[in-house]
């Protein structure tokens, strides 16, 4: 049990101050931007009715509103960059380029596939941790908008609203939509066996890693508000199963071509 910790912890020390840094910094900024398109707004309205009128004449009825204040912030853009980071910390931990990691892993006493396991899980646990904060950070935002904004124009259940409304929240926490669970559950699984087979591949001399390109588009294009690849409603059971079977194909390839796959390893 203790070895099996020492990797873990092993894993833990070479990410984990990087890993918290990203997740301040990505919720200081998406904050900031926040309160920098919110509050002018606010100070602008010089009373109820001027903000009644705001909400319903013309293209201003939106302003607001949550979901608006969020995608005029970029709150998605920026928890974007936030993951491309995280994925790089995580790829790069264990690799050659990571020499004092790699060194010490080829000297411990578990097989390289169990480091490599041990690694997947640290991984899986580290997009939820960012998932979490994420979802801090909303909560955050959506209730400096809930206490601040005058009570005419809030409904007490904005929030929870805003997860129905928006594509990207409600892909984030996706409430009562079980399907859309189960995808986020595979993706999960499929980013924590990917970005562990980058370092593990690379040790063996690997230059391309086309499992992580795979699984990195397929959440770019199918997880974002933006809906590059997806043009169907928020939680479209088409692309639920299709990007939950391309997420478990990932995986199946993984241990099949690589973990598995009877090749030369840095322990022979």
């Amino acid at each position: 049990m203790k070895k099996h910790l020492s990797v873990f912890g092993l894993y833990a020390r070479s990410s984990i101050f990087k890993i918290m840094g990203i997740l301040l910094l990505m919720g200081g900024v998406q904050i900031a931007l926040f309160a920098k398109n919110y509050f002018p707004s606010i100070s602008a309205s010089s009373s109820a009715s001027d903000v009644n009128d705001m909400i319903w004449q013309g293209d201003t009825a939106s302003i607001h509103f949550l979901q608006n204040y969020i995608e005029m912030s970029g709150i998605s853009k920026i928890c974007l960059v936030g993951f491309l980071l995280l994925t790089f910390v995580l790829c790069m931990t264990g690799t050659e380029y990571s020499s004092k990691t790699s060194y010490t892993l080829k000297r411990l006493s578990v097989s390289e596939k169990s480091t490599y396991f041990h690694q997947a899980v640290y991984n899986t646990f580290a997009y939820v941790l960012f998932g979490a904060v994420q979802l801090v950070i909303i909560f955050i935002i959506g209730t400096i908008f809930a206490e601040t904004a005058p009570a005419e124009s809030v409904h007490k259940q904005v929030l929870f609203l805003t997860f129905y409304q928006d594509y990207f929240l409600h892909a984030l926490f996706p409430m009562e939509d079980g399907l859309l669970w189960f995808r986020n559950v595979c993706w999960l699984i499929a980013l924590g066996a990917a970005t562990a087979d980058f370092p593990y591949v690379q040790r063996r001399g690997s230059k391309f890693n086309m499992s992580l390109v795979v699984i990195l588009v397929m959440v770019i294009g199918f997880g974002g508000n933006h809906r590059a690849f997806s043009e169907g409603p928020i939680g479209s059971m088409g692309n639920c199963i299709f990007t939950s079977f391309v997420a478990v194909m990932v995986v199946v390839y993984i241990l099949a071509c690589t973990v598995f796959a009877k090749e030369g390893s840095y322990e022979e």
